[in-house]
């Protein structure tokens, strides 16, 4: 595509002398008018009725097939949070601070400045508030509840209603009139003349820019101390309110604002393009950046002007890299279809750490969604959902990516929670065994209901496929149902006095107290639903400690035990690593505590009996296993393997009764092994749980062959 300046005698009265204009094109239309245009190949756009009516019926049927979510599920999913800026200003140390309010606006704050983007609150992104898109999700805020004076800057990305809302515009004329607008270039008079008719006759600077034309804010704003250099930089989109009349009449872009002591970039919707190289080159590394992931599907019709999740990725990557950057460390998810804008939160690792190494986080609206379960980051303790001062992550073994954060508990929430559950257990103890057969079974219940949510959990967490974990979801609901039954059969025993023809002795069973349980993470529902349900069946108190690798599933079942199970029942530790043998020796020694249950393996219950021992406290260990599998020549080989294949390789090979041994009668050997290595080759296995598990597989390899073994088949490592 050819560009050229612009000839424009009015355009020339404002053209800044350093402009870039090869990023600029201006072109005839029709009517001898002008209009902007994007100078890279990657773009390409039409509206013709033919493409037109194919993007329709692909976003048709696309709708058909996504998710739909209600407003009792998004607030869940995407909670409204009060904004902190509206009580708390940032702290000293803190270089900048991003509140999304929704689809691309967001409140900036950085070095004493407030500045908001794409400012949108209305209801409707449209004309008129009677028709056009709604929104999903109402905003956190009206423009009325920002505090006074704490919006110095605002800036506008392009023109489309989604983008630059006139209604919110009004808003922040009658109640921020002090704030400084910057907009592009061709928008400047539709939105001076709006604030003017709302302002009372106050007069509000509003400034137009070309791409690479820049201005500071202490010369725009007279009351203003603090360095701001803005930068209108370039995006690949288009312009216009309606598709007609003044399409690509005023200029659309993104912003580069920088301070002495941080740097924010925002765009609004953009397509991708190569000019992000050169503003990162030009003017990053920056602290932080934001883009709106607008509709991208149908990917044909919507690439030139929406990127899609990866895309985001690649220019997050654009904006930070420097030229001698050697290591960049990117994570991320893809998003749900449409519904969420991504804020991509990007900070460089201080701290010994190497100037050119970046972390980039997205948070995966997928997640979010599964995750709607049970509140974001916090535990149930002792009653509550807690949040604390520190949290650790939960990584997809398959990936590596973050899913989700939750709270780092330690001994000090342990105690709290046995308490809890001492204080709260004669209450549900006294529950005729009935009623608590009643709350175990519907516990059951709505794990069956939100059992496609839980596959999915449970396959991000663990790794696991999704047909593994729905059969682990079915082991769990079966369990608990067992185990309610068991709730009604309670039987005692009646004898005969050995001391008296007239006396009767009754033997009844009664529940012991608080049970701790620690659980693994090769079952992390499972598990926990065998532990849990039978000592609430009993009328046992009981406080989890999840392993570290899976605590979403213990999450979700302590958030799906339902109303009717007495909050301070049922607690759950997430403890990361670090605090796992603190909270391990809480559970073995403190008074309260009658029963420790552990699933895991010999090393760490080895550990814990000898913890309980000094207490005389009852254990119920199910430790690691060295299963031999044997095959005598008198055997069906096709069966043989195929037990095999089943035995061994269950959940990746990572159960307590997997083989560890395989002996075969010498004369059949090398028919097994052919036949084996036939299954072995059509066998694709869910990832191990995590690096030191692969770490454990090598070594393990590695010691067998220097022992003198032959590798007989070498598969495929991702």
């Amino acid at each position: 595509m050819t560009t050229r300046e612009p000839s424009d005698p009015k355009f020339d009265e404002i053209k800044p002398k350093d402009v870039k204009f090869d990023h600029v094109t201006f072109a005839q239309r029709w009517r001898n008018s002008r209009y902007f245009d994007n100078p890279w190949d990657t773009w390409k756009m039409s509206f013709a009725p033919l493409k037109l009516i194919t993007f329709l019926s692909k976003i048709n049927a696309e709708t058909n097939n996504s998710p739909n979510y209600y407003d009792p599920e998004l607030d869940n999913t995407l909670p409204i949070q009060s904004p902190i800026f509206l009580t708390k200003e940032p702290k000293k140390d803190c270089k900048i601070r991003l509140t999304w309010l929704g689809h691309a606006s967001v409140f900036c704050q950085m070095d004493s400045i407030g500045i908001l983007t794409d400012p949108v609150f209305s209801y409707r992104c449209s004309a008129s508030q009677y028709f056009g898109p709604a929104r999903y999700r109402s905003a956190p805020c009206a423009i009325k509840d920002f505090p006074p004076d704490s919006i110095d800057l605002v800036i506008i990305s392009h023109n489309h209603y989604d983008h630059m809302d006139m209604s919110s515009i009004a808003d922040l004329a009658k109640h921020h009139p002090n704030a400084v607008w910057c907009v592009p270039y061709g928008d400047k008079a539709k939105v001076s003349n709006h604030l003017h008719k709302y302002s009372a006759g106050k007069s509000i600077v509003v400034k137009e820019f070309l791409w690479w034309e820049e201005a500071n804010l202490k010369t725009l704003k007279q009351d203003c101390n603090t360095n701001l250099r803005i930068v209108f930089t370039p995006t690949q989109h288009w312009s216009g309110r309606n598709i007609v009349f003044d399409k690509n009449a005023a200029l659309w872009g993104s912003w580069a604002l920088k301070s002495n002591n941080a740097s924010f970039w925002f765009a609004g919707d953009t397509g991708y393009c190569p000019v992000f190289k050169e503003i990162g080159q030009q003017l990053g590394p920056f602290d932080a950046a934001a883009i709106p992931i607008g509709a991208y599907i149908p990917r044909d019709f919507l690439r030139s002007q929406h990127v899609d999740p990866k895309e985001a990725v690649q220019i997050h990557q654009d904006l930070l890299k420097k030229p001698d950057s050697k290591h960049m460390n990117f994570k991320h998810s893809l998003t749900a279809k449409r519904y969420v804008f991504l804020i991509v939160s990007i900070k460089r690792l201080l701290s010994n750490k190497d100037p050119s190494h970046f972390c980039c986080a997205i948070v995966s609206p997928l997640m979010r969604r599964v995750c709607s379960l049970f509140p974001v980051n916090k535990a149930p303790i002792a009653g509550e959902w807690i949040t604390s001062n520190k949290s650790f992550p939960v990584l997809n073994p398959a990936t590596g990516e973050e899913i989700a954060q939750v709270p780092a508990l330690g001994a000090a929430e342990a105690t709290r929670a046995i308490q809890a559950a001492h204080t709260g257990q004669p209450k549900w103890a006294r529950l005729a065994p009935a009623e608590r057969a009643k709350v175990i079974a519907n516990w059951a219940e709505n794990i069956r209901q939100n059992s496609s949510q839980l596959a999915v959990l449970i396959h991000h967490e663990n790794g696991k496929s999704i047909d593994d974990a729905n059969g682990e979801i079915g082991s769990a609901i079966s369990g608990l149902l067992w185990y309610a039954e068991e709730a009604k059969r309670t039987p005692g025993h009646l004898l005969r006095s050995l001391n008296s023809t007239t006396k009767r002795l009754l033997v009844t069973h009664e529940p012991v107290g608080v049970v701790a349980v620690i659980t693994p993470w090769n079952f992390p529902l499972s598990m926990i639903t065998r532990k849990v349900g039978a000592a609430l069946a009993a009328g046992c108190a009981v406080v989890l400690k999840p392993a570290e690798e899976t605590p979403l599933s213990a999450l979700a079942s302590a958030a799906l035990a339902g109303e009717n199970l007495p909050s301070e029942v049922f607690s759950v530790v997430t403890a990361p690593r670090e605090e796992a043998e603190s909270v391990g020796d809480v559970f073995c020694q403190h008074p309260l505590v009658r029963i420790v249950g552990f699933t895991g393996s010999s090393a760490v219950g080895r550990h814990l009996y000898g913890k309980a021992a000094t207490n005389l406290k009852r254990c119920n260990l199910e430790l690691g296993g060295n299963a031999a599998f044997i095959v005598f020549e008198s055997a069906n080989l096709h069966q043989a393997v195929q037990g095999l294949m089943s035995c061994k390789f269950r959940c990746s090979g990572q159960t307590c009764i997997s083989a560890n041994r395989v002996l075969v009668q010498q004369s059949i050997l090398p028919q097994f092994l052919a036949l084996l290595s036939q299954n072995l080759a059509e066998l694709k296995l869910a990832p191990l749980i995590n690096h030191d598990a692969v770490g454990k597989v090598n070594r393990i390899v590695n010691e067998s062959v220097n022992s003198g073994a032959r590798i007989e088949y070498v598969g495929e490592q991702k």
